[in-house]
Protein backbone atom coordinates (compact mmCIF):
# COMPACT_ATOMS: atom_id res chain seq x y z
CA UNK A 1 0.00 0.00 0.00
CA UNK A 2 1.79 3.41 -0.67
CA UNK A 3 1.28 6.64 1.07
CA UNK A 4 -1.45 8.32 -0.97
CA UNK A 5 -3.36 5.04 -0.35
CA UNK A 6 -2.42 4.95 3.33
CA UNK A 7 -3.63 8.70 3.68
CA UNK A 8 -6.86 8.10 1.54
CA UNK A 9 -7.44 4.96 4.21
CA UNK A 10 -6.92 7.62 6.99
CA UNK A 11 -9.65 9.93 5.59
CA UNK A 12 -12.27 7.23 5.10
CA UNK A 13 -11.75 6.20 8.97
CA UNK A 14 -11.46 9.73 10.17
CA UNK A 15 -12.99 11.99 8.01
CA UNK A 16 -15.72 10.39 5.85
CA UNK A 17 -16.83 14.20 4.35
CA UNK A 18 -13.32 14.80 3.22
CA UNK A 19 -12.86 11.55 1.75
CA UNK A 20 -15.97 11.44 -0.12
CA UNK A 21 -15.16 15.23 -1.72
CA UNK A 22 -11.87 14.21 -2.38
CA UNK A 23 -13.28 11.03 -4.41
CA UNK A 24 -16.19 13.31 -5.88
CA UNK A 25 -13.88 15.74 -7.31
CA UNK A 26 -11.40 13.15 -8.64
CA UNK A 27 -8.37 15.07 -6.73
CA UNK A 28 -5.00 13.34 -7.81
CA UNK A 29 -2.94 11.29 -6.38
CA UNK A 30 -0.44 14.29 -6.55
CA UNK A 31 -2.38 17.14 -4.87
CA UNK A 32 -3.28 14.62 -2.10
CA UNK A 33 0.50 13.83 -1.99
CA UNK A 34 1.78 17.58 -2.37
CA UNK A 35 -0.60 17.96 0.69
CA UNK A 36 0.02 14.94 2.97
CA UNK A 37 1.71 16.29 5.80
CA UNK A 38 -0.95 19.00 6.11
CA UNK A 39 -3.85 16.45 5.32
CA UNK A 40 -2.42 14.14 8.29
CA UNK A 41 -2.18 17.22 10.67
CA UNK A 42 -5.56 18.30 10.09
CA UNK A 43 -6.81 14.53 10.75
CA UNK A 44 -4.53 15.18 14.21
CA UNK A 45 -5.92 17.88 15.20
CA UNK A 46 -9.57 16.76 14.21
CA UNK A 47 -9.21 14.11 16.98
CA UNK A 48 -8.11 16.86 19.57
CA UNK A 49 -11.05 18.51 21.31
CA UNK A 50 -8.50 20.91 23.47
CA UNK A 51 -7.32 23.23 20.87
CA UNK A 52 -8.65 26.41 20.26
CA UNK A 53 -7.85 26.38 16.57
CA UNK A 54 -7.86 23.58 14.27
CA UNK A 55 -6.09 23.05 10.61
CA UNK A 56 -8.67 21.81 8.31
CA UNK A 57 -8.71 21.16 4.40
CA UNK A 58 -10.42 22.48 1.72
CA UNK A 59 -10.81 21.55 -1.70
CA UNK A 60 -10.62 24.81 -4.10
CA UNK A 61 -11.99 24.86 -7.67
CA UNK A 62 -12.93 21.29 -7.70
CA UNK A 63 -9.35 20.03 -7.85
CA UNK A 64 -6.98 21.70 -5.46
CA UNK A 65 -6.27 21.07 -1.28
CA UNK A 66 -6.41 23.69 0.89
CA UNK A 67 -5.14 24.20 4.65
CA UNK A 68 -6.50 26.61 6.91
CA UNK A 69 -6.92 27.38 10.48
CA UNK A 70 -10.26 27.59 11.94
CA UNK A 71 -11.62 28.25 15.38
CA UNK A 72 -12.80 25.51 17.10
CA UNK A 73 -13.05 26.10 21.16
CA UNK A 74 -15.88 29.08 21.62
CA UNK A 75 -13.12 31.67 23.45
CA UNK A 76 -11.79 31.30 19.56
CA UNK A 77 -15.07 31.35 17.87
CA UNK A 78 -15.96 34.43 19.94
CA UNK A 79 -12.41 36.30 18.97
CA UNK A 80 -12.75 35.27 15.70
CA UNK A 81 -16.49 36.71 15.41
CA UNK A 82 -15.70 40.13 17.05
CA UNK A 83 -12.42 40.18 14.62
CA UNK A 84 -14.23 39.98 11.51
CA UNK A 85 -16.94 42.43 12.56
CA UNK A 86 -14.72 45.15 13.68
CA UNK A 87 -12.74 45.62 10.25
CA UNK A 88 -15.86 47.06 9.55
CA UNK A 89 -16.42 49.42 12.47
CA UNK A 90 -14.84 53.12 11.80
CA UNK A 91 -16.03 53.53 15.64
CA UNK A 92 -15.08 50.78 17.43
CA UNK A 93 -17.24 49.52 20.61
CA UNK A 94 -15.84 50.32 23.98
CA UNK A 95 -16.58 46.01 24.71
CA UNK A 96 -15.71 43.12 22.43
CA UNK A 97 -18.99 41.99 23.79
CA UNK A 98 -21.16 44.38 22.34
CA UNK A 99 -19.51 42.65 18.62
CA UNK A 100 -21.54 39.71 19.60
CA UNK A 101 -24.92 41.42 20.41
CA UNK A 102 -27.62 39.57 17.92
CA UNK A 103 -31.10 40.86 17.55
CA UNK A 104 -32.32 37.61 17.58
CA UNK A 105 -30.90 36.30 20.64
CA UNK A 106 -30.09 39.18 23.40
CA UNK A 107 -33.01 41.44 22.28
CA UNK A 108 -36.32 40.64 24.23
CA UNK A 109 -38.78 42.02 21.79
CA UNK A 110 -41.20 42.73 23.22
CA UNK A 111 -45.05 44.37 22.28
CA UNK A 112 -43.33 48.07 23.33
CA UNK A 113 -40.58 46.80 20.75
CA UNK A 114 -42.51 46.07 18.14
CA UNK A 115 -42.18 49.26 15.81
CA UNK A 116 -38.64 48.80 15.87
CA UNK A 117 -38.60 45.06 14.77
CA UNK A 118 -41.27 46.68 12.09
CA UNK A 119 -38.40 49.40 10.89
CA UNK A 120 -35.99 46.83 10.85
CA UNK A 121 -38.08 44.36 8.54
CA UNK A 122 -38.82 46.99 6.28
CA UNK A 123 -35.03 48.00 6.12
CA UNK A 124 -33.95 44.84 4.78
CA UNK A 125 -30.81 45.41 3.29
CA UNK A 126 -31.02 48.97 2.18
CA UNK A 127 -28.94 51.98 4.22
CA UNK A 128 -28.28 54.41 1.12
CA UNK A 129 -31.69 56.37 2.01
CA UNK A 130 -33.33 58.26 4.52
CA UNK A 131 -35.37 55.32 6.11
CA UNK A 132 -33.38 56.17 9.53
CA UNK A 133 -34.86 56.03 12.66
CA UNK A 134 -35.08 58.17 16.17
CA UNK A 135 -35.21 55.62 19.20
CA UNK A 136 -36.22 57.22 22.58
CA UNK A 137 -37.90 56.55 25.79
CA UNK A 138 -37.17 56.24 29.17
CA UNK A 139 -33.46 54.80 30.81
CA UNK A 140 -33.31 51.07 30.56
CA UNK A 141 -35.41 50.03 28.32
CA UNK A 142 -33.29 48.69 26.17
CA UNK A 143 -32.82 51.45 22.83
CA UNK A 144 -28.89 50.74 22.95
CA UNK A 145 -28.56 47.27 22.90
CA UNK A 146 -31.45 47.33 20.17
CA UNK A 147 -29.36 49.87 18.36
CA UNK A 148 -26.16 47.75 18.50
CA UNK A 149 -27.88 44.55 17.54
CA UNK A 150 -29.23 46.58 14.32
CA UNK A 151 -25.86 47.51 13.79
CA UNK A 152 -24.09 44.23 14.19
CA UNK A 153 -26.78 42.85 11.54
CA UNK A 154 -26.00 45.59 8.91
CA UNK A 155 -22.28 45.53 9.13
CA UNK A 156 -22.10 41.95 8.87
CA UNK A 157 -23.85 42.19 5.55
CA UNK A 158 -20.83 44.08 4.42
CA UNK A 159 -21.68 47.46 5.73
CA UNK A 160 -19.01 49.82 7.40
CA UNK A 161 -20.37 50.88 11.00
CA UNK A 162 -19.82 53.36 13.76
CA UNK A 163 -21.18 53.59 17.16
CA UNK A 164 -20.99 57.70 18.55
CA UNK A 165 -21.33 57.60 22.54
CA UNK A 166 -22.64 61.25 22.02
CA UNK A 167 -22.14 62.57 25.44
CA UNK A 168 -18.52 61.13 25.76
CA UNK A 169 -17.45 62.12 22.33
CA UNK A 170 -18.09 66.16 23.01
CA UNK A 171 -16.50 65.64 26.20
CA UNK A 172 -13.66 64.39 23.80
CA UNK A 173 -13.80 66.90 21.09
CA UNK A 174 -13.76 69.80 23.89
CA UNK A 175 -10.86 68.41 25.22
CA UNK A 176 -8.96 68.31 21.76
CA UNK A 177 -10.02 71.91 21.14
CA UNK A 178 -8.85 72.85 24.44
CA UNK A 179 -5.19 70.78 23.61
CA UNK A 180 -5.53 73.14 20.75
CA UNK A 181 -4.97 70.20 18.61
CA UNK A 182 -5.00 70.90 15.02
CA UNK A 183 -6.52 67.24 13.96
CA UNK A 184 -9.63 67.92 15.89
CA UNK A 185 -12.22 67.49 13.10
CA UNK A 186 -10.33 64.11 11.86
CA UNK A 187 -12.54 63.12 14.62
CA UNK A 188 -16.07 63.55 13.08
CA UNK A 189 -14.98 61.85 9.97
CA UNK A 190 -16.15 58.12 10.92
CA UNK A 191 -19.22 59.51 12.09
CA UNK A 192 -19.62 61.31 8.20
CA UNK A 193 -18.50 58.27 6.54
CA UNK A 194 -19.78 55.43 7.83
CA UNK A 195 -22.56 53.41 5.93
CA UNK A 196 -24.47 53.09 9.11
CA UNK A 197 -24.36 55.37 12.12
CA UNK A 198 -25.72 54.81 15.40
CA UNK A 199 -25.84 58.25 17.30
CA UNK A 200 -26.23 57.40 20.94
CA UNK A 201 -27.96 58.73 23.81
CA UNK A 202 -28.43 62.05 22.13
CA UNK A 203 -29.47 64.51 24.36
CA UNK A 204 -27.32 63.98 27.55
CA UNK A 205 -24.61 65.87 25.75
CA UNK A 206 -22.96 69.44 27.48
CA UNK A 207 -23.76 70.76 24.13
CA UNK A 208 -22.14 74.42 23.39
CA UNK A 209 -22.86 76.71 20.02
CA UNK A 210 -19.25 75.46 19.01
CA UNK A 211 -20.15 71.38 19.29
CA UNK A 212 -23.87 72.62 17.91
CA UNK A 213 -22.54 74.09 14.46
CA UNK A 214 -19.07 72.79 14.05
CA UNK A 215 -19.59 69.25 14.93
CA UNK A 216 -23.08 68.23 14.91
CA UNK A 217 -24.30 70.02 12.59
CA UNK A 218 -21.08 69.05 10.25
CA UNK A 219 -21.71 65.41 11.06
CA UNK A 220 -25.51 65.55 10.03
CA UNK A 221 -25.24 67.91 6.30
CA UNK A 222 -22.89 65.52 4.96
CA UNK A 223 -24.79 62.50 5.83
CA UNK A 224 -27.70 64.26 4.44
CA UNK A 225 -26.25 65.09 0.74
CA UNK A 226 -24.88 61.49 1.02
CA UNK A 227 -28.12 59.69 1.75
CA UNK A 228 -26.39 57.65 5.12
CA UNK A 229 -28.49 55.70 7.29
CA UNK A 230 -28.42 57.05 10.54
CA UNK A 231 -29.95 55.97 13.71
CA UNK A 232 -30.55 58.12 17.30
CA UNK A 233 -31.48 56.81 20.46
CA UNK A 234 -32.15 59.45 23.13
CA UNK A 235 -34.58 59.80 26.60
CA UNK A 236 -35.99 63.02 24.14
CA UNK A 237 -38.72 62.42 21.89
CA UNK A 238 -37.09 65.07 18.99
CA UNK A 239 -39.64 67.50 19.32
CA UNK A 240 -38.25 67.41 23.20
CA UNK A 241 -34.57 67.31 22.31
CA UNK A 242 -35.21 70.95 20.47
CA UNK A 243 -36.73 72.30 23.45
CA UNK A 244 -34.50 71.34 26.06
CA UNK A 245 -31.62 72.32 23.55
CA UNK A 246 -33.53 75.76 23.12
CA UNK A 247 -33.63 76.19 27.24
CA UNK A 248 -29.72 75.04 27.12
CA UNK A 249 -28.81 78.32 24.89
CA UNK A 250 -31.21 80.58 26.35
CA UNK A 251 -30.09 80.49 30.08
CA UNK A 252 -26.83 81.87 28.26
CA UNK A 253 -29.25 85.29 28.44
CA UNK A 254 -30.05 85.47 31.69
CA UNK A 255 -27.08 86.98 32.63
CA UNK A 256 -27.97 89.73 30.20
CA UNK A 257 -24.55 89.52 28.08
CA UNK A 258 -25.70 89.14 25.05
CA UNK A 259 -28.80 90.31 22.84
CA UNK A 260 -31.93 88.78 21.87
CA UNK A 261 -30.74 89.04 18.20
CA UNK A 262 -28.34 85.98 19.31
CA UNK A 263 -31.27 84.71 21.22
CA UNK A 264 -33.57 84.54 18.79
CA UNK A 265 -30.37 83.01 16.08
CA UNK A 266 -29.94 80.56 18.39
CA UNK A 267 -33.34 79.19 18.31
CA UNK A 268 -33.46 79.02 14.76
CA UNK A 269 -29.98 77.19 14.98
CA UNK A 270 -31.63 74.82 17.16
CA UNK A 271 -34.69 74.25 14.52
CA UNK A 272 -32.27 73.82 11.61
CA UNK A 273 -30.61 71.02 13.80
CA UNK A 274 -34.01 69.30 14.51
CA UNK A 275 -35.37 69.69 10.67
CA UNK A 276 -32.47 67.99 9.45
CA UNK A 277 -32.76 65.37 12.35
CA UNK A 278 -36.26 64.69 10.68
CA UNK A 279 -34.72 64.14 7.42
CA UNK A 280 -32.22 61.45 8.31
CA UNK A 281 -34.72 59.75 10.68
CA UNK A 282 -38.48 60.50 9.46
CA UNK A 283 -39.81 58.10 11.48
CA UNK A 284 -39.36 58.25 15.37
CA UNK A 285 -40.84 55.01 17.53
CA UNK A 286 -41.17 55.39 21.51
CA UNK A 287 -40.11 52.36 23.61
CA UNK A 288 -41.84 51.71 26.73
CA UNK A 289 -41.72 49.02 29.11
CA UNK A 290 -39.59 48.18 32.36
CA UNK A 291 -36.12 49.28 33.01
CA UNK A 292 -33.23 46.39 32.60
CA UNK A 293 -31.34 47.86 35.01
CA UNK A 294 -34.39 47.63 37.93
CA UNK A 295 -35.62 44.26 37.40
CA UNK A 296 -32.75 41.98 35.89
CA UNK A 297 -30.97 42.73 39.44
Amino acid sequence: MNLVEKIKLKLKDNDVRLYDEIIKNNITDKEILDNATVILKALEDKNNDELEYKLIIQIIDKKHLESVYAPFSPAAIKKEKVNLLSRNFLIPYIADEYYLLDGTKHVDWTKEKEGVLNWLKELGNSTNDFNGVWIYGKQGVGKTYMAMAILNKLVSLGKTGAFLPFSDFILRMHSSVLKIDEHVFDLIKPAKYADVLVIDDIGKEKITQWTRDSILVNILDYRIANKKLTIFTSNWSIDSYNEKLKIIFNNNYSYGNRNRNNKNQDNIEVDRITDRIYQLAPLSIEVKGRSYRHYKK
